[in-house]
């Protein structure tokens, strides 16, 4: 039922939009169709009586076509009373079930009181009935084809009672008339079908029409909000620089009156409104070259202009081309920024003024510190060695070595502070000469082999015979050493061996690397231990938990001073590498050399 319904054509049902508008524009059309419609069931009833009535069925004829023409005519003057103007917004799916069933009745009527007309003699009285009979059901169709169940109902009902007819007459040429009537409701109600197809395409495209341009109404109705409602001054030109729209930001910013910014207006003449930047103000240009020099940016591709106001407020005033050739012109507040940009440039140069007093006085602190310090380490290397004879007591000479120790180790924190402070300062200076790595890491292990040996550790050293020396400034390559091995030490509990490595990556770098099997670090701390006193206390590592915490940082700074890089691969328990890179142009060949 559902596809006679649809007259084979699958489309929306229900209250979609597309079954709405199917109703809708269904009985629009057979209210502008229906007079014809009356019009014809009444001429053609009243035919069809004259012609086929004789002495026995006057009074049917009369009765039957008088009936069909009041209807006709209650029909005709229901549509004239309840004609609209306007297409309705919404059809209930009553409305063509209703006009299907009246159309069927009205279809059998017609053709059940024809068939009854038709003389039982072949005259041609029939072919004219037959004619007329075949005219109302194409009619029908044609006026009904958009409404299918009131289409099929009318031509069935119409047509095959005639046809049945001449069926029962039983003459050769009345059963070749039946075969022609029954092929020809089929013809009518296909012919219907092409009309009907066409008519619901042309409602889905105007469905699918609609609801595209609701879809362009609203973005260009949240586009025009977003515009209305931006923190930024916007202003569209076409491509003639004309205003095509703005928002009041524009207007706000650029001090012009609303009144002057009307769809239409040139850029150049907004100007000629709007309030005066300070250069104007205070003379250093004319207004008609400022209006020059902003038409001329206007026109430009990409352009930027940034000004101050005379009420201290600096704008920036953007102008980019659109694909079509306009111009989109925004308008930015910029004083929040201007005014952190002063205070930025202020705070510099204060923090540089701290900054060189912090370093004159570091500088002036280490060499007050290291005189005194010099003194106690001397005399306690005098007193460990006993030159002025053997103590009495050998406790002495044990605090003697305490008070040594202990100077030496707050010698080390004063002089990674001082580095500290150089490097952040940038007064690092790197003191560059050619150096043989394999000299300051061998002479870094002889002054670090007793505190290894302490914690039976052996320091291996594996140079690799094809690292040719490099341009490097030779303390710093040493004091990264230092602080490698001295950490790897530190860290390191169970006897092994500290491995330092020297070779060349394949990509031609230089590559210093430290292995350790101590108690590693966790990759999430690895980050933390590379800034500035950067330090990670665990149950693993708080016996070891000493110094400053400055050698990796300085380690990092020193080395990309040099250009190159450092790489950290540590695992808690498995211990760590910490890998130097330098690059390779700092390599000095020995074939150059």
């Amino acid at each position: 039922m559902a596809g006679l319904r649809t007259f084979w054509i699958a489309h929306a049902e229900g209250d979609s939009p597309e079954a709405v508008q199917i109703r809708v524009q269904q009985m629009a059309i057979i209210v502008r169709r229906a007079p014809l419609m009356f019009i014809a069931v009444a001429f053609n009833s009243t035919l069809t009586a004259l012609i086929g009535a004789d002495e026995h069925d006057v009074e049917f004829a009369i009765v039957w076509a008088g009936a069909l023409t009041a209807l006709s005519l209650i029909g005709f003057l229901q549509w004239r009373g309840r004609r609209q103007k306007e297409t309705p917004d919404y059809v209930s799916s009553r409305g063509p079930r209703r006009l299907a069933r009246i159309a069927t009745i009205q279809g059998l009527l017609w053709g059940g009181g024809a068939v009854i007309l038709v003389p039982s003699a072949p005259i041609p009285e029939q072919v004219i009935i037959g004619l007329i009979v075949a005219g109302m059901g194409a009619g029908g169709a044609t006026v009904l084809s958009v409404v299918p169940m009131a289409a099929v109902g009318f031509t069935v009902g119409c047509v095959l009672p005639i046809a049945i007819r001449f069926a029962l007459i039983g003459d050769a040429i009345y059963l070749m008339l039946t075969a022609m009537n029954l092929l020809f409701i089929p013809v009518l109600l296909v012919m219907a079908r092409s009309v009907y197809i066409s008519f619901v395409d042309s409602i889905r495209a105007r469905v699918a029409n609609d609801a595209l341009l609701a879809e362009l109404s609203d973005a260009r109705m949240s586009l025009l909000d977003a515009i209305a409602h931006s923190s930024e001054g916007f202003a569209q030109f076409d491509e003639d620089g004309l205003m095509v729209v703005a928002n009041d930001r524009f207007a706000d910013f650029l001090g012009i009156d609303r009144k002057y910014m009307q769809a239409g207006t040139p850029f150049e003449d907004m100007l000629r409104h709007a309030a005066l930047p300070r250069s104007v103000a205070e003379g250093e240009i004319s207004r008609t070259t400022w209006i020059e020099e902003m038409a001329e940016a206007h026109d430009g591709l990409g352009s930027a202009h940034i000004e101050e106001l005379t009420n201290g407020h600096w704008v920036g005033i953007y102008h980019n081309r659109t694909s079509r050739g306009g111009i989109v012109t925004t308008v930015v507040d910029l004083t929040t920024l201007k005014q952190n940009e002063s205070e930025l440039i202020r705070a510099k140069i204060e923090a540089e003024t701290a900054d060189r007093a912090k370093s004159e006085f570091l500088a002036l602190m280490s060499h007050e510190l290291r005189t005194p310090l010099n003194a106690i380490l001397g005399f306690a290397e005098l007193f460990m060695e006993e030159g002025f004879g053997p103590f009495p007591d050998p406790r002495y000479k044990k605090h003697a070595g305490d008070i040594h120790a202990s100077g030496t180790h707050l010698l080390e924190i004063i002089n990674e502070i001082l580095d500290l402070s150089k490097v952040q300062a940038g007064y690092f200076e790197l003191q560059e000469s050619v150096v043989d790595l394999g000299d300051p890491i061998r002479s870094v292990v002889r002054m670090l082999s007793e505190r290894a040996d302490r914690k039976k550790l052996r320091l291996v050293v594996d140079l690799g015979s094809d690292v040719p020396p490099v341009m490097a400034d030779r303390r710093a390559v040493k004091q990264m050493v230092i602080n490698l091995v001295g950490n790897a030490i530190k860290f390191t509990r169970d006897p092994s061996d500290i491995r330092i490595v020297t070779r060349l990556t394949p990509e031609g770098d230089i590559a210093i690397s430290v292995s350790d099997k101590g108690i590693g670090v966790a990759q999430k701390d690895i980050r933390k231990i590379m800034q500035p006193f950067g330090q990670v206390e665990t149950g693993l590592n708080r016996l070891e938990q000493e110094g400053t915490g400055l050698g990796l940082y300085l380690v990092k700074e020193m080395v990309e001073l040099h250009g190159g890089r450092i790489e950290f691969r540590s695992e808690p328990g498995r211990g760590t590498t910490v890998t130097l890179y330098l690059p390779a142009e700092r390599r000095i060949d020995r074939e150059a050399s």
